[in-house]
């Protein structure tokens, strides 16, 4: 979920408008949507807009698609509903293309360059259709995120039904990345074990479907694990690459990390030593190239060894 407001400037450009009704300045238009993802890339959205050289309001409702990029991310998007002028209404088209630039994790900030439409009637008396462009300046909200770690506990009843329940999370936290000192400390306590156990199980885009080689891999992964009998605790680790919204790719990432702990059970290793963690786009791998081969190797899921048994 995130809204998106926008403010600016509007000129009529359409003869009747500006020659027989006098709108001929410019006025100031803004608009608020709130979206929601259906895709990576396109996210559903409700709008409201005025349109201050017409003195129009319209709700409206469209879609808004996003290019692949980094802090900076091109936009366009397109919106129908109705405009309406005191006890006037028409149907009304709005659309437009912008750039977001990144601030935060929470907010971006951009130009949008837009244009709307307002269509009239054939009959007697009737303008001919209202047309406009703007310019305004964007800015989008998202919620704040927080990684919640997210623990799985399996309780075994008679025979050979299983049955699965969610432990309530504990009091959210702010994610933090692990500092280059902890983990050359993990290195250095446990370095056989995470070389052996971060090989990366890889994912096409918007899917949780393990692919053949992927499975090749878990099948090594279960073997080691059932080996290695003194590590105690193994983190399955989610990740997305950087298309896509924030809650997208955090919701697709805990779904290869679950595919994935679902599969290690399966094949008979322990439950109690293995929990889940939804990192979504965090933690790239290829953070600068924007090529399918570098988003191929950030939707990933790999193993962290978080407990190991002292000798």
């Amino acid at each position: 979920m995130r809204a998106r407001a926008s403010l600016g400037a509007s000129l009529m450009t359409s003869p009747d408008q500006t020659g027989r009704l006098g709108f001929d300045t410019f006025g100031t238009t803004g608009h608020l949507h709130i979206g929601y993802a259906l895709l990576p890339w396109m996210n559903a959205q409700l709008g409201f807009g005025t349109e201050g050289t017409g003195a129009a309001i319209a709700p409206t409702v469209g879609v808004l698609a996003t290019l692949p990029g980094g802090g900076t991310r091109p936009f366009v998007y397109l919106d129908g509903g109705a405009a309406f002028t005191g006890p006037i209404s028409r149907p009304y088209f709005h659309g437009g293309v912008g750039i977001d630039f990144q601030l935060s994790q929470e907010m971006t900030l951009g130009p949008f360059l837009g244009y709307a439409q307002v269509f009239q009637g054939d009959g007697a008396g009737y303008s001919t259709d209202a047309r406009s462009v703007e310019l305004c300046a964007t800015v989008t909200l998202r919620p704040s995120e927080t990684t919640v770690r997210r623990e799985t506990i399996y309780v075994r009843e008679r025979g050979d039904a299983e049955v699965t329940t969610h432990a309530p999370p504990p009091e959210p936290m702010p994610p933090q990345d692990p500092s280059p000192e902890l983990v050359r400390l993990l290195d250095d306590a446990i370095p056989q074990a995470r070389v052996e156990l971060l090989a990366p199980v890889l994912f096409k885009i918007a899917s949780n479907e393990l692919e053949p080689i992927g499975i090749a891999m878990l099948h090594e992964v279960a073997r080691e694990l059932k080996k290695r009998s003194d590590i105690k605790l193994i983190e399955i680790q989610g990740y997305a690459d950087s298309r896509g919204s924030d809650e997208l790719n955090q919701e697709i990432s805990a779904r290869r990390a679950d595919a994935v702990l679902a599969w290690l059970i399966e094949h008979g290793v322990e439950p109690e030593r293995l929990r889940t963690a939804a990192r979504g786009e965090h933690e790239l791998i290829e953070q600068a190239a924007e090529t399918e081969g570098a988003h191929e190797q950030n939707r990933r899921v790999v193993f962290r060894v978080i407990e190991t048994e002292r000798p």
